[in-house]
């Protein structure tokens, strides 16, 4: 049954004093803090949305608000959903979860409702979540590894952590779920690998076919908040335990509308108190209709620090501001003298501001961290404009800049140091890449290489980092080292469309065209909008004699994107060999327009030896180029 737990919750909020039989004090908090995330939207368009999850999040979090979740404060919780549920976000919060250690008794919990599931390799312990801006592939590039993250800072959990997750498989197209890594997510009751802290329980999980996705109305945390909320009571003692739960949700009966997730609960304390149980709202719960209710709920991040900042002097309120907005706005490196970076190490020389250093710490780190990965995103989700454009980017030679200094205020023992280490290197040797593109330099791209190199050595399975290697091998022309480093990366994401438009050019390029057809079309099918393989599909039906597919997938690609010069100048060139020379100069001024700009080729290039005997070739290279 579908249940309006917003309001319902909200109405305990509203009265929880008057009806309360448990939980009226902080001696009987279940939870010393709590960090809530739901993701329902993504960046990647590729991903689709989720209908419940976000919902899920906030009704959950408003449970731990009420007395039966145990009371708790908005200063010891963080709610997280969609846009700000970003991978850096995630982690700061729960670094904010262990900023001290707890005391005796003290527990915490983490609950995630989103896309997410097992690997090949993880037996049901959730290997990875899918954050706001993760990107469908490569997992490597985005996606926040649980599992790895669980084992890193075990010690600090074990005894002291419930896990509650609520995460769906991923549903994609015929050709996607062929091979993506989430295809062998299989829902599991038996306990969780040997990494996980031990006496693990795992709920049983409610299947539905794919196919019924979008027929599905309710989502299985509504089962979690009925027992939460008191039908999991089995022994009338006003408290519901995980082992209560977990035999709660293994003998229900899911609704057919069920959309298809698993959901665990993951703890060493199978009977501890996990919800006290609210006579009057088990009563309206149990006899109230359906409906589905908008959010009434979200929690502010800042209360703390408004408490805190109210007793301190004026300037310093205003250096606070400033920083907020300095990090609000992006500017974190520069201007030098009010940068958000400048701004902290100010912040962190008040003393009155001491509770509040770890907080300032964690918006500059998660902010840096978004910025750079922003980046690496467009580019992973084959955004033209970032693949073209993003040499000529001045904001990519602070990248590195913002990993790094990530990096020092997390400190060297931090759990993300690994992959933060492998992306500023990586993109370090992008700069190396760019600059050898500019000059025309080989010794540069041996840096570039070496760059990359280094950052596979902390992220072993980068896909993203071993593509950037076949690239430069490429510019290297050392051909089958860039194939095999093009098909190791289709090995470890065999769902990301560029380093198949790669091969398509690759191909090309080396006279295999019936592979390079192959590739292209591949490209496209798992990323209908890459434009740069729309184009180096055209480059190979075009060398294969096919220039009527050619200038369909030059076309194609224009329409994706009408800045695209090197479709357009194509397009241009094989106007040319036609005949059609006018036609090419019309072409040829659109992609000068744009801002094509290399005027060697334009005077070499044999596709164009008819079209330069005529004098508007001169007059447009004199506009465009030559005046310059």
């Amino acid at each position: 049954m579908r249940r309006c737990y917003l309001a319902l919750l909200a109405v305990c909020l509203i009265g929880a004093r008057l009806h309360s039989q448990q939980a009226t004090n902080a001696n009987n908090q279940t939870f010393y803090k709590a960090v809530v995330v739901g993701v329902s939207h993504y960046q990647d368009a590729e991903i689709p949305d989720l209908k419940f999850a976000h919902r899920d999040a906030e009704a959950f979090a408003t449970l731990l608000q009420s007395p039966s979740g145990g009371g708790l404060q908005p200063h010891q919780m963080l709610l997280l959903t969609n846009e700000q549920a970003t991978a850096a976000r995630f982690v700061a919060a729960l670094d904010w979860l262990f900023e001290q250690p707890l005391q005796e008794g003290q527990r915490v919990l983490v609950y995630f409702a989103g896309y997410g599931g097992v690997l090949p390799e993880s037996a049901d312990f959730p290997g990875y979540f899918l954050l706001n801006d993760s990107p469908m592939s490569p997992l490597s590039a985005g996606a926040f590894n649980f599992q790895a993250f669980f084992q890193s800072n075990l010690a600090a959990w074990k005894s002291k952590c419930t896990i509650i997750t609520n995460t769906y498989p991923l549903v994609l197209s015929q050709e996607m779920a062929a091979s993506y890594p989430f295809r062998n997510y299989k829902p599991m009751v038996k306990s969780i690998s040997p990494i996980a802290v031990k006496n693990t329980v795992t709920t049983s999980t409610f299947e539905a076919s794919f196919d019924e996705i979008s027929r599905s109305k309710i989502s299985l945390n509504n089962l979690l908040l009925d027992g939460m909320l008191g039908l999991a009571d089995r022994n009338k003692n006003g408290e519901v335990t995980p082992r209560e739960l977990t035999h709660f949700l293994k003998n229900q009966q899911a609704p057919p509308e069920t959309w298809p997730s698993q959901l665990t609960i993951n703890t060493d304390r199978k009977d501890d108190v996990l919800a006290y149980v609210d006579a009057k709202l088990l009563e309206a719960l149990t006899s109230h209709g359906d409906g589905m209710f908008p959010a009434i709920v979200h929690f502010e991040t800042s209360q703390r620090e408004d408490a805190l900042l109210s007793t301190v002097s004026e300037p310093v309120r205003h250096l606070y501001q400033d920083f907020v907005v300095a990090v609000k706005l992006g500017h974190l490196l520069e201007p030098d003298d009010r940068c958000a970076a400048s701004l902290l190490d100010s912040l962190l020389m008040v003393p009155e501001l001491q509770p509040l250093w770890g907080d300032l710490r964690r918006k500059l780190v998660a902010a840096l961290q978004d910025e750079a990965q922003q980046a690496l995103n467009a580019y992973l989700r084959s955004d033209s404009r970032e693949l073209v454009h993003r040499n000529r980017n001045e904001r990519y030679r602070l990248y590195p800049r913002y990993l790094s200094l990530s990096l020092e205020l997390l400190g060297e023992k931090h759990y993300m140091r690994e992959i933060l280490l492998a992306k500023q290197l990586y993109f370090e040797g992008l700069l190396y890449r760019f600059q050898a593109e500019t000059n025309l330099d080989t010794s540069t791209l041996k840096l570039a290489l070496e760059k990359q190199r280094n950052a596979l050595l902390h992220a072993p399975e980068a896909a993203f980092i071993i593509n950037e290697m076949g690239v430069i091998y490429g510019q290297m022309g050392k051909q089958e080292k860039a194939l095999a480093q093009f098909q190791l990366t289709i090995e470890l994401s065999p769902n990301w469309s560029i380093p198949y438009s790669n091969l398509c050019l690759l191909h090309g390029f080396i006279g295999n065209y019936d592979k390079a057809i192959e590739y292209g079309k591949q490209a496209i099918r798992l990323s209908p909008r890459n434009v740069l393989a729309f184009n180096n599909l055209g480059l190979a039906w075009s060398k294969s004699g096919n220039e009527v597919d050619a200038e369909k997938a030059y076309v194609r690609a224009i329409s994706l994107d009408d800045s695209f010069t090197d479709a357009i100048y194509n397009l241009a060139c094989l106007k040319a060999r036609q005949g059609y020379q006018e036609l090419a100069l019309e072409w040829l001024e659109q992609a000068l327009k744009k801002g094509f700009h290399d005027a060697e080729l334009l005077k070499t290039d044999a596709d164009l030896v008819a079209t330069r005997q005529l004098p508007r070739f001169n007059q447009l290279m004199e506009k465009y180029l030559e005046s310059k």
